[in-house]
């Protein structure tokens, strides 16, 4: 489990509210500053997590040897944006329940969005990948804290570029694929793993969850499952349902 913040850090985050203030102006940054209190902080403060800190892209190439362009930021998903799409495949998309499932988060971060999956569908196995080692360790460190995990420990973490990996590879021991992707890559790195994905995904369900959907028109001969729209494009997610089996 990550430790709590420290004093520094509690500063760092009023500090970060501060910020949210002069960007926005005083209506929408309140909004925002809920938000984030709401969908970030809180799940930190529940869970004893550390997922909610926001890295602009020299913060986030800071320990990096060379600086991927591909990389924007990295924000971590709004609470929301990823359980409640979880939650509607379970109910509507039933092939989700099969024990050969796996939980793809590109560019996963500190690990958010692997710990609701795990929490939210126990029998996944969470795939992270992540180029920044750091955030990967702490998103091995968040992923602990998940009961269900404790009890069934095996998970993947793949510390590489996502245009780097071999998902033929990755994906080859699961019949069901979920990925997750919180808008923070450029878009030819978008379709490029897309396309790698659905390759490596032949014969198999495979379901994408695209949150802050900016390169949507990528999507458009896929059938979309689910949508869930905001005031903020932090809310806006979807899911689609690019292969399906019987299982």
């Amino acid at each position: 489990m990550v430790e709590k913040m420290n004093k520094s850090e509690k500063q760092s985050k009023f500090s970060a509210y501060k910020n949210i203030i002069q960007y926005h102006g005083v209506i929408n940054g309140v909004r925002r500053i809920v938000d984030q209190f709401c969908q970030n902080d809180w799940y930190d403060i529940k869970n004893g997590t550390n997922f909610s800190q926001i890295l602009s892209g020299d913060q986030y190439h800071g320990s990096l040897e060379s600086k991927n362009s591909a990389v924007m930021h990295y924000q971590p998903v709004y609470t929301a944006a990823i359980k409640k799409p979880l939650q509607d495949m379970v109910k509507n998309q039933p092939v989700v329940g099969a024990s050969s499932t796996c939980f793809v988060d590109l560019g996963c971060g500190r690990g958010k969005a692997l710990h609701i999956a795990k929490s939210t569908l126990q029998h996944i196995i969470p795939i992270g990948i992540e180029l920044n080692e750091e955030l990967l360790e702490d998103a091995k460190k968040n992923l602990a804290s998940v009961r269900s995990y404790q009890k069934d420990s095996h998970s993947v973490f793949v510390n590489a570029n996502v245009n780097d990996v071999d998902y033929n590879d990755l994906l080859a021991d699961f019949d069901v694929v979920i990925v997750f992707n919180k808008n923070s890559f450029d878009k030819a790195t978008t379709d490029n793993t897309l396309r790698k994905i659905i390759e490596a995904s032949k014969g198999k369900s495979l379901f994408y969850i695209y949150s802050n959907p900016v390169f949507e028109d990528l999507f458009v001969q896929h059938q979309c499952v689910f949508t869930m729209k905001g005031w903020h494009k932090n809310w806006n997610t979807k899911v689609f349902k690019i292969n399906e089996q019987e299982l």
